[in-house]
């Protein structure tokens, strides 16, 4: 026997922004599939290429999904933009709160 996330009003949640990475629309709608199940109100938004991918990492997003394989891309790369797009989001402010705390900065 499952367990059951209690029953909220769907106007009682916030929606969630996914970007998702995707070159399958049948894959994109398992996606959305699951995080629906999962009680979640998605508001999504579907890229295929990295041009897109780089595009999108522009606005504001709450999750982010990608495929592993992708034709002439891959998630690792993905993860690495997502990664240096955050990095350059923060302005090092990581690493100058490392320094206020009297830590080594990584």
């Amino acid at each position: 026997m499952s367990a059951r996330l209690p029953e909220h009003p769907p106007a009682a949640r916030a929606t969630v922004r996914l970007l998702h990475l995707e070159d399958s629309e049948l894959d994109h709608a398992l996606v959305l599939a699951h995080l629906r199940r999962a009680g979640l109100v998605v508001g999504e938004r579907r890229v295929e290429t990295r041009e897109e991918f780089e595009r999108a990492l522009a606005e504001p997003w709450d999750l982010v999904i990608s495929d592993y394989h992708l034709p002439g891309f891959s998630g690792l790369e993905a993860l690495q933009l997502l990664q240096r797009r955050i990095a350059a989001s923060r302005g090092g402010a990581g690493d100058r709160d490392a320094r206020h705390r009297g830590q080594p900065a990584h």
